[in-house]
């Protein structure tokens, strides 16, 4: 994905498609790991706080996408709701 942002868009700098792949390649960190053993399920606290952190970065890198493919060319003649741009994610 990476490797098409830089292909197709245009960026002032060179390393905002690392930027924007930063927190989904964080996701896929996270998972590893846990994906191939068996844990057992316990509670623990410090792990809402690293969801929020994944979350939040996910959501903003989802959006970056998004508006990059919005700006294309190709896309000119597309309508996107505004409400796609107001950042109104509540946490509970």
């Amino acid at each position: 994905m990476e490797e098409w942002l830089t292909a197709v868009f245009r960026y002032p700098d060179d390393s905002i498609p690392k930027e924007i792949m930063r927190p989904l390649k964080k996701v896929r960190k996270e998972r590893q790991n846990p994906a191939h053993k068996v844990i057992d399920n316990t509670y623990d606290p410090s792990l809402v706080a690293l969801q929020k952190d994944v979350m939040e970065g996910c959501y903003l890198s989802l959006g970056s996408i998004r508006r990059s493919i919005q700006a294309h060319p190709n896309a000119k003649d597309v309508e996107l709701d505004d409400s796609l741009d107001q950042d109104n994610v509540k946490y509970f």
